[in-house]
């Protein structure tokens, strides 16, 4: 089992100076990956579970490239319909090649209206959005001279520019939890990357996306969940379940009811769990000790 982070990049206090201190621990507690998440702007009461600061991953995460030399660098998730593809693709082309060849892609067609509205975009399209655009960035990392006609972006004869480090192109891994997500995972040999509380919970899922494998005649995916939202604790009392941020329901699992949740993960297939740990200023690392020692070690 792998385990990767996500990374607060909405806390005021994920300045510059600690986020280099958040990186370099990372890889020196053996994390494989760190994962940034993704909001352009905050629509209604949606600043109440993140704070009034979120950091562009797109922007970031060059910044977290050059803090690192080893860590896997992701997005949870890329909302892919908020940004114009050509740009998008080179962004990520441009990141994959700052960091070596360390992007991983996670992927979703986006869950909030009024986000998608302050936009100017039309949420009941994301999901062909998110299919041309996906289509559009694969175009464009695999060919030196790149066309495409479609829906919501034409182009023809033009030169890309730069290429992924990684060939053919990141690896995508899929959010979400139903048909489309799967004809996604299929069409592009990715992975899938659930949002998760228990194992439990995820198996119907799994079965389903088992099936549709096997019906396709395609390789079961590498799967990266997230683990949201949780911290560990030692004592006989420290399960259960704490808030925070407004209506944020973080999971308190002592040492021994994390292996054995990890474990039922495992047997499921799941290959890494992203973690998303408690973001207030100096718990955070606080937090990612705790496990490393409790889980990790």
């Amino acid at each position: 089992m792998e385990y990767g982070l996500v990374i607060p990049n909405f806390a005021s206090w994920f300045t510059p100076d600690n986020c280099r201190e958040t990186m370099r621990l990372a890889e020196e507690l053996g994390y494989d990956s760190a994962w940034v998440n993704d909001h352009v702007v905050f629509p209604g009461n949606m600043a109440a579970h993140y704070g009034n600061e979120f950091k562009d991953p797109l922007a970031l995460l060059p910044f977290m490239a050059a803090c690192t030399t080893k860590l896997l660098l992701g997005t949870t998730i890329l909302v892919i319909p908020y940004r114009p593809p050509v740009q998008t693709a080179k962004m990520l082309a441009t990141i994959d090649y700052l960091s070596n060849g360390r992007l991983i892609i996670g992927t979703g067609p986006g869950h909030e209206p009024d986000e998608s509205a302050a936009l100017g975009l039309p949420y009941d399209e994301r999901g062909a959005m998110n299919d041309e655009y996906m289509k559009v960035m694969v175009e464009l990392w695999t060919n030196e001279r790149a066309s495409f006609h479609g829906k919501y972006t034409n182009f023809d004869d033009v030169q890309p520019l730069i290429h992924p480090v990684q060939k053919p192109y990141p690896k995508f891994f899929i959010g979400g939890n139903n048909t489309p997500t799967w004809r996604r995972i299929v069409e592009y040999g990715g992975g899938w990357h659930p949002s998760g509380s228990s194992a439990e919970k995820l198996a119907p899922l799994v079965d389903q996306l088992r099936a549709y494998c096997d019906a396709k005649g395609a390789k079961f995916p590498d799967i990266s969940v997230r683990w949201s939202p949780l911290m560990v604790a030692e004592g006989e009392d420290a399960s259960g379940t704490m808030s925070a941020r407004g209506e944020m329901t973080w999971n308190r699992y002592t040492p021994t009811m994390a292996k054995q949740e990890i474990a039922a993960f495992e047997a499921l297939g799941v290959n890494r769990m992203v973690v998303n740990l408690p973001a207030a200023r100096g718990g955070y690392l606080d937090q990612m000790r705790n496990f490393a020692a409790a889980v990790m070690s």
